[in-house]
C-alpha cells in the first residue's frame, strides 16, 4: 500500500517522495517559537517604545522648555536636531549592524541615547539643548532601526507581519 505522501500518476506509476521532497515539521506545523523569542521581541519593542516616547514627550513640552530657556526663536531646532540626526544615522547603524553584532550596535545606540538624554535634561542654554538633542537623535535612530532588524531576524517571514504590526501599535501608544 502507498502511504499518504506517495503519488500515483494517471498511467499507474507510483512515485514516492525523496528525502528532499518531504516537508520539515516547521513547514507542516508552522514556525516553532520558544520563550526566548518572545523575550527578545519584548525587549526590542520596549527599546523602540522608549525612543518613540522621547519624541512624543518633547513635542508635548516644547513650548514650556523653549520659554524657560528663552529660546522661542530656535524652538524648531530643538526638535529638528533630533529628527535630522536620527534620520541621518539610521543607514549607518544598519550597515554597522551588518558588520558587527546587532546586539553590540543596539547597546551602543542605547548608551548614546542615554548620554544624550541625560545631557539634554541638564542643558542650561538653548544651544546646549539643541546639541544634546542631536546626540540623542544619533542614539535614537540607531535603537529604532536595530531593534526592528532584530525582530525581522528572529521572527520567520510568515509571522513577521504580525510582529511588525505589534511594533506599529507601540507607535500609536507613544
Amino acid at each position: 500500500m502507498a502511504d499518504s505522501k506517495t503519488e500515483i500518476t494517471p498511467n499507474g506509476m507510483i512515485i514516492e517522495p525523496t528525502s528532499n521532497e518531504t516537508l520539515s515539521s516547521e513547514a507542516q506545523n508552522g514556525p516553532i517559537f520558544n520563550e526566548q523569542t518572545d523575550y527578545i521581541f519584548l525587549a526590542c519593542a520596549s527599546v523602540d517604545l522608549l525612543a518613540l516616547m522621547d519624541q512624543t514627550t518633547l513635542a508635548a513640552s516644547l513650548t514650556i522648555v523653549s520659554k524657560s530657556l528663552a529660546a522661542s526663536s530656535s524652538s524648531g531646532w530643538i526638535a529638528g536636531a533630533y529628527f535630522l540626526t536620527s534620520t541621518s544615522f539610521q543607514l549607518l547603524y544598519g550597515r554597522l549592524s551588518d558588520i558587527w553584532s546587532r546586539k553590540v550596535i543596539l547597546m551602543v545606540g542605547i548608551a548614546i541615547f542615554f548620554v544624550g538624554s541625560l545631557a539634554a535634561s541638564l542643558a542650561q542654554t538653548a544651544v546646549q539643548l539643541i546639541a544634546f538633542r542631536a546626540l540623542t537623535g544619533v542614539g535614537g535612530g540607531g535603537i529604532m532601526t536595530v531593534a526592528q532588524f532584530i525582530v525581522s531576524d528572529i521572527v520567520p517571514l510568515r509571522e513577521r507581519g504580525k510582529y511588525q504590526g505589534i511594533l506599529v501599535r507601540g507607535k500609536e501608544v507613544a
